[in-house]
């Protein structure tokens, strides 16, 4: 609840099985300022598991960065949205930078190459970079096959 109040959502769109989220949307549909949208889960829905699922991501990461090339970011022209590594070490190459717009919205993942106090460098297949006005590092690093590495950013 403490989320909706803070988001304060027009809209709520709920996926769920059973009674799942009713104590939270019946709450909302008391509100006047939200509108609930209850939706089925496809029936070819299923649960998979942990390992399935990063297969699955690593994957998915080899194909997105197999186009990508090195691209500069000046700090100087674009801001650095919440933490920001100040130096590369080893742990922190492949780290996962977050290319968003002056809304905040993610148009591209790069991936960290090189950071110093005036220049960030990821390769990413993104190539609209002049769009990119904030770089947000997030906690997970890949490599070129695609596995993951996850880190606190309290590690940088």
């Amino acid at each position: 609840m403490q989320k909706i109040d803070l988001l304060r959502p027009t809209h709520v769109l709920a996926l769920a099985q059973g009674a799942e989220l009713d104590p939270i949307l019946n709450a909302c549909l008391q509100r006047m300022d939200v509108i609930v949208y209850r939706v089925a889960i496809a029936t070819a829905a299923r649960e998979r598991s942990a390992a399935e699922r990063r297969v699955n991501r690593q994957e998915k990461y080899r194909e997105y960065f197999a186009e990508a090339t090195r691209r500069q970011f000046s700090l100087a022209a674009v801001a650095v949205w919440g933490r920001s590594p100040t130096l590369l070490r080893p742990e922190l190459e492949g780290q996962l930078v977050g290319l968003n717009d002056g809304h905040g919205l993610c148009l591209g993942v790069g991936r960290l190459q090189q950071v110093t106090p005036s220049e960030v460098e990821v390769r990413t297949p993104f190539e609209s970079v002049a769009a990119v006005r904030l770089l947000r590092f997030g906690s997970v690093a890949v490599n070129a096959e695609g596995l993951e590495r996850l880190f606190s950013p309290r590690e940088w």
